[in-house]
């Protein structure tokens, strides 16, 4: 079984489409932080562009619950800016940097109120004891996948 947290809009085939909006192609409405998955039950997490949206207080508590879904051998992938890589990327964007910095702001759930580089979700995942297995860089995000 595999779940596209906080899909919005991006709406995967083969995969359970969560979002806390009821939106048109959304296959479960729900709080990412109370999601209708036995411990143990995943196998693959998809989270892009989510993590950001929590306080940094509360991220770690929302990953590690997260891994708690997963199988033996799941896999979570994270996607969130860096905010290092933003201000390299647009720092001659003003405009686009602190969209990207704040989130679009268009509905209560769009704004970040959390930010990562690598080095810190690396930890994060190693804290977790998750197997870091890639990462990269994608237009001033970070991506990372682990392994339970």
């Amino acid at each position: 079984m595999r779940v596209n947290l906080g899909c919005g809009e991006d709406y995967r085939e083969g995969y359970i489409n969560v979002d806390i909006r009821a939106l048109k192609r959304v296959d479960i409405t729900a709080d990412v932080r109370n999601l209708p998955f036995a411990h143990c039950s995943l196998d693959e997490i998809l989270a892009i562009d989510i993590i950001e949206h929590f306080p940094q207080k509360e991220s770690l508590e929302v990953l590690a619950y997260w891994v708690s879904l997963l199988k033996k051998g799941g896999s979570i992938f994270i996607q969130c800016p860096d905010v290092l890589e933003l201000y390299r990327v647009f720092k001659d964007n003003p405009r686009e940097l602190i969209r990207r910095l704040y989130g679009g702001q268009e509905y209560p759930e769009n704004t970040h109120m959390a930010g990562y580089t690598l080095p810190i979700l690396e930890s994060i995942f190693i804290e977790l004891d998750l197997e870091i297995v890639d990462k990269s860089y994608i237009n001033g995000n970070l991506r990372i996948e682990g392994k339970i």
